[in-house]
């Protein structure tokens, strides 16, 4: 059996309804999920850089996290960015990470930002077979059914976004 990991390849997967980039991706939502509440689509945060100055003004652009998360019990919400390892000391990250905590400021959301690199992403053994069970027939594209009704999905995302918490979101 071939378990893939993470390569300077990645390899998109679809999880639970929601498009993950890569399977480093895949493994850091198998370390949360039964903790967390997640949210991968609809998170851009557009903003404008000034190319001369390097300042954030002028030309329109976008930034994508890879996760909004919510803890199930304290309700701490998170904008995550996944990377491997050897992007710990990327300039882009910095980047990201203003513009990230500007746009939560600027929008008085209760979340924080957090960039996560792949040896910070411990499996338990549950989430390791999980992830095992996933790789053996792994296709690129692979659809895994979702976790919550269709019914359910406008609570879950609204917990996720604003803390608030119905009787229909269980984990």
């Amino acid at each position: 059996m071939d378990i893939k990991n993470y390569t300077k390849r990645a390899y998109p997967c679809l999880y639970h309804g929601q498009w993950m980039d890569s399977l480093l991706e895949l493994r850091y939502i198998l370390s949360i999920e039964n903790t967390h509440a997640w949210q991968r689509d609809n998170l851009q945060i557009y903003f404008s850089v000034n190319k001369t100055t390097k300042s954030v003004e002028k030309e329109l652009r976008r930034y994508t996290p890879d996760f909004l998360i919510r803890n199930y019990q304290t309700g701490e919400a998170k904008l995550i960015e996944v990377k491997p390892k050897h992007f710990r000391n990327k300039r882009q990250l910095l980047l990201r990470k203003q513009i990230a905590e500007h746009f939560i400021q600027d929008f008085g959301y209760d979340w924080t930002f957090e960039i996560v690199f792949g040896d910070q992403i411990l499996l338990s053994e549950v989430a390791e077979e999980k992830y095992r069970q996933l790789m053996q027939d792994f296709t690129v594209g692979r659809h895994c059914p979702s976790p919550i009704s269709l019914s359910q999905r406008e609570s879950y995302i609204k917990f996720i976004r604003e803390g608030v918490l119905s009787a229909e979101v269980s984990k």
